[in-house]
């Protein structure tokens, strides 16, 4: 890429209805005065009808470095969730990220990983009685966007098998920020990715099971 060789790239996508997508990914430079390169820009065509997308080169890094991994590279989940909220918040430039997963009538938070102090915590459980129309809005699908305080937030909700089962929720705070087309985009790339890694560990429980079984 670096030498202005960028090809094209060949890629499958599922989607909720497990069906899959073959398209392919056309990569341009974009380059500063200096001739620099600051941006690559990906043109998917066939059936995406030519959605741009305008990551950074440090977004497209990360992206690139997440898709040629696979679970077994993290090890455990915990080890997974840990990774993502670290490259979230690398690639937005925000101060914290945190990934929650549903549990009855609550969200419980599994990693909450804050760049300030370089640390992962666990922040309280959110209760559906206490923000009935956040939930609603997370169930609907929707990312929920606020940029007009103090901190700024992006959630996003998280599928397994086109099952909601939690949200990434990125903050930027003590400073606002506008969450661009392109911040939102590279948030739900992350995600969709969390997703594949997560369907990849439930397929390897089942294989294991399997195995185990046909052994006794």
């Amino acid at each position: 890429i670096l030498d202005n060789k960028f090809p094209k790239l060949e890629v499958e996508f599922q989607n909720i209805r497990n069906e899959i997508i073959t398209t392919s990914i056309n990569l341009y430079p974009k380059r500063n005065a200096g001739n620099k390169l600051t941006r690559i820009i990906g043109i998917l065509d066939n059936n995406w009808n030519n959605l741009s997308l305008n990551y950074s080169v440090n977004q497209f890094e990360i992206l690139i470095d997440l898709y040629k991994s696979s679970f077994k590279n993290f090890e455990t989940v915990d080890k997974l969730y840990s990774e993502i909220t670290k490259a979230i918040c690398k690639g937005l430039n925000i101060s914290r990220a945190g990934i929650w997963q549903f549990e009855d009538d609550k969200l419980v938070c599994k990693n909450l990983y804050d760049v300030t102090n370089d640390s992962f915590n666990k922040s309280t459980n959110l209760l559906k009685i206490s923000f009935p129309n956040y939930f609603k809005a997370l169930q609907e699908g929707l990312a929920i966007v606020a940029d007009d305080g103090i901190t700024s937030l992006l959630d996003i909700p998280i599928r397994e098998n086109g099952i909601l089962t939690g949200i990434l929720c990125c903050e930027k705070i003590s400073s606002k920020k506008i969450w661009s087309d392109n911040d939102i985009s590279f948030a739900r790339s992350i995600v969709d990715i969390l997703a594949l890694f997560m369907e990849e560990n439930e397929r390897k429980k089942v294989e294991e099971n399997l195995l185990e079984n046909q052994e006794r």
